[in-house]
């Protein structure tokens, strides 16, 4: 029964020492690791290992993802009277989880069609134009656009006048 002297090691929680320990008694040695969002994305367990003595403790802390995200879409204006009036429509995709979501976003009226990279806490837009026919003049229907962003189907109507004329 004697004191002893061991080397403790643990390069993620950047510990490199000698912790003396007398008869009968424990050391604690600490260290933090800060997570990434690699880790996160990763979902995986965060796996750790030290050395001490001839000894490798070891321990996985489990990684939670909550993937989540927002889609809205807009157009540049409210109604319409005429052929050949340019709409823009923008797309907005915001990330509203703890991982980096990827999908695609799809509206063929405007010809979209992309994949795209949201990290946490950001937003990305996608914008695209429909320019009105003399044919959704004439129907006098709302132009109804919508697109599909992951499995969400984001949606907006630009109302259509009609105004008769002749003389």
């Amino acid at each position: 029964n004697t004191t002893i002297t061991v080397p403790v090691v643990d390069n993620m929680i950047n510990v490199n020492t000698e912790v003396t320990v007398p008869v009968g008694e424990s050391r604690t040695v600490t260290g933090t690791y800060t997570v990434t969002q690699e880790d996160i994305d990763a979902g995986e367990p965060i796996h750790n290992s030290a050395t001490v003595g001839d000894k490798t403790p070891e321990i996985e802390v489990p990684v939670e993802q909550n993937p989540g995200y927002t889609a809205s879409k807009t157009a540049d204006k409210a109604k319409v009277v005429s052929a050949g009036e340019v709409i823009t429509y923008t797309i907005t995709v915001t990330n509203t989880g703890n991982t980096t979501v990827t999908g695609p976003v799809v509206d063929q009226m405007i010809g979209v069609n992309e994949t795209v990279t949201v990290k946490v806490g950001e937003t990305k837009t996608v914008t695209g134009t429909y320019t009105v026919t003399q044919d959704d003049i004439d129907a006098g229907e709302p132009i109804h656009n919508s697109a599909t962003v992951g499995d969400k189907t984001p949606e907006v109507d630009v109302e259509v006048i009609q105004n008769p004329g002749y003389t």
